[in-house]
């Protein structure tokens, strides 16, 4: 008894927490800027929601954003958006460290006297399986821009400046919008909050995959990390992420390699390598069943 009490003080827990940044914003002009936010590849210790819309760039660095079962590459120049139901957590690429900065505010309150009322400023739009999330800059380089603009017109102060960034934060929500096409929140009942709690449990998994996915890793190795035997852990990676431990791997070596891809002019075979995959034939095969098309295929439609 004293050995399975002591297994599970020590089983590790990452709870959802909700981070209040109403309470920080000013009453004159309630936007929230937190400057150089550094994301390593430490261990996550907590996976978060906000009580309003987040939005981020990424001003160096690479690494992933998880978000419920959707695993998002980032890089350098893209943009982030997570409402107030996207719980989620990050983590830089292994051995390297990020720099961001967040924007933090409530649209309808905020923007209302800019737009009046319209579907734009619903932040409950921004979210679903097939929200994008995070924006990337060679995809979307006008939402990229239109951040840097918002930030420009924050650090320089010049006059008429929360004028002129209102008007740009709404042409922002619109590019967002439009980038994203029609999306509805899934709404907050038991199952999803079976989900989350299932999501907690196999969190330190998650972020263990987030930076040892290059690895070879085995399910057991899972398991072990996060105090479960291999058919709880299973079971709990399906009512989380919809999908077992080994198609959770695959699919974020896949979802890094595709990023590479774009992003990079390295070898396919070295790509491939750089994910955990010892055979070429073996990821193309992945990769084809993840995205539809080859990897050569997937760079060059990248290109245009």
């Amino acid at each position: 008894m004293k050995k399975q009490a002591d297994t599970m003080r020590k089983r590790p827990f990452i709870p959802i927490v909700s981070d209040k940044k109403t309470k920080t914003l000013p009453a004159d002009f309630p936007v929230y800027v937190e400057r150089n936010r550094y994301q390593t590849d430490a261990p996550i210790k907590t996976i978060h929601v906000h009580d309003c819309l987040e939005i981020g760039f990424c001003h160096a660095g690479n690494g992933i954003f998880i978000c419920g079962d959707r695993i998002l590459p980032y890089s350098k120049g893209d943009v982030t958006v997570f409402n107030e139901v996207s719980a989620h957590f990050a983590s830089s690429a292994s051995g390297t460290r990020s720099n961001w900065t967040f924007l933090f505010f409530e649209p309808p309150v905020f923007l209302a006297d800019s737009c009046g009322k319209t579907d734009i400023l619903s932040t409950s739009r921004l979210c679903g399986r097939s929200f994008p999330y995070v924006f990337s800059r060679k995809k979307y380089p006008l939402i990229s821009e239109l951040f840097e603009k918002l930030l420009s017109e924050l650090n320089g102060r010049k006059k008429n400046y929360q004028t002129s960034f209102k008007a740009l934060m709404v042409r922002f929500l619109i590019e967002v919008d439009r980038a994203s096409g029609e999306h509805i929140s899934e709404p907050l009942s038991r199952n999803i909050k079976i989900s989350r709690n299932a999501l907690e449990r196999i969190s330190p998994a998650l972020n263990y995959l987030g930076n040892h996915y290059h690895e070879q890793v085995t399910v057991r190795e899972i398991a072990k990390r996060t105090y479960v035997s291999v058919e709880t852990l299973r079971r709990l990676f399906h009512k989380a992420v919809r999908k077992s431990p080994e198609k959770y791997l695959h699919d974020l070596r896949i979802s890094m390699a595709a990023n590479l891809l774009e992003n990079t002019s390295d070898a396919v075979i070295d790509i491939a390598g750089r994910v955990g995959y010892t055979s070429l034939s073996s990821f193309n095969r992945q990769f084809k069943s993840k995205k539809g098309i080859s990897p050569r295929e997937w760079r060059k439609k990248g290109k245009f």
